[in-house]
């Protein structure tokens, strides 16, 4: 009996412990279901984000951050693996239109396929000088037309550092209008000063994303007669500055943009958790394997349950 006794709680104690285990086994195993249907119904669509793209040979100038560069070479390299992949190209207009916001349905053609996106950001004038004539060349040997995001900040492009040969170069807009009215520019917003946003009041915050906009569409509206390209779609989407973003920053965002993107080093899965104002980009820099973004374009969802 006194055995019995001293049993009691011991036994208490295991019964409980063996209902908790239970409940967490049981939790797990809903959560692990849940993402597989998550990953099953959503979309991985991988969207690389550049800085400075210089040649093989040797840079007559430096960027502002010259850690950020990626070489001439590999990035050909890498468009032409996707070309031969049959990826889809995305500006940042598709991303929403398709993906995000869904106002239009994916293409019959595009069934079957993966698709990624192509991101370049502050402005950096080798765009001009050694992006685009590799997609002019692509275009001239495989017939397609590669779309590029530029997330552009109008105070450097508007300034008169690209007289001085040992700072950074930027695109002026001649340079840009001439991307943009072939089809290869998407010309979108990093704010005009590249600011730390989440340092400035939402006055200051407010002016900078404003004056970036206006100046992206001044400089296109003598060339925007176009009915193919409409200047509605420029400076309509966004990316965060030294991607640097808080709730203050992303709300006055929403109010002049549709989306916003940002660094987080994940693949953006669009489903029913997307978040416009927070879309995920992969960053690459000068230490960037060319087999690591293969890999991650190769994560991307062929376009079949949609």
């Amino acid at each position: 009996m006194v055995i019995r006794l001293f049993l009691r709680p011991y036994r208490y104690v295991l019964k409980q412990r063996k209902r908790f285990s239970a409940l967490i086994t049981a939790c797990l195993c809903l959560t692990l279901a849940i993402f597989i249907i998550w990953d099953f119904y959503s979309v991985r669509i991988p969207i690389f984000g550049f800085h400075d793209i210089y040649s093989d040979e040797t840079k007559t100038y430096q960027s502002t951050a010259p850690y950020l560069d990626y070489k001439t070479s590999d990035l050909k390299s890498f468009i032409v693996d996707l070309i031969h992949e049959n990826y889809w190209f995305l500006s940042a207009k598709n991303i929403d239109d398709y993906f995000i916001s869904k106002r239009l349905a994916i293409p019959q053609e595009k069934k079957g396929h993966r698709a990624i996106a192509l991101s370049f950001d502050d402005a950096y004038e080798s765009v001009h000088t050694q992006v685009l004539p590799i997609l002019e060349a692509i275009e001239d040997e495989y017939g397609i037309k590669i779309p590029i995001i530029l997330f552009l900040n109008s105070e450097r492009m508007a300034g008169e550092s690209q007289k001085h040969p040992q700072q950074a170069h930027y695109l002026t807009c001649e340079q840009v209008q001439s991307g943009w009215i072939t089809g290869f520019y998407d010309l979108q917003s990093a704010g005009a000063a590249h600011r730390i946003l989440t340092k400035d009041d939402p006055k200051t915050i407010s002016e900078d994303l404003t004056k970036d906009q206006r100046w992206l569409h001044n400089c296109i509206k003598d060339v925007s007669n176009s009915a193919v390209i409409k200047n509605e779609d420029v400076g309509q989407h966004f990316a965060y500055p030294y991607n640097r973003v808080n709730l203050n920053v992303r709300q006055i965002v929403s109010r002049y943009y549709q989306t916003a993107y940002r660094y987080d080093r994940r693949l953006q899965r669009m489903g029913w958790t997307t978040r416009r104002y927070s879309i995920s980009r992969l960053g690459v820099d000068r230490k960037t394997p060319l087999w690591w973004m293969r890999w991650q374009a190769h994560r991307a969802s062929y376009l079949t349950i949609l």
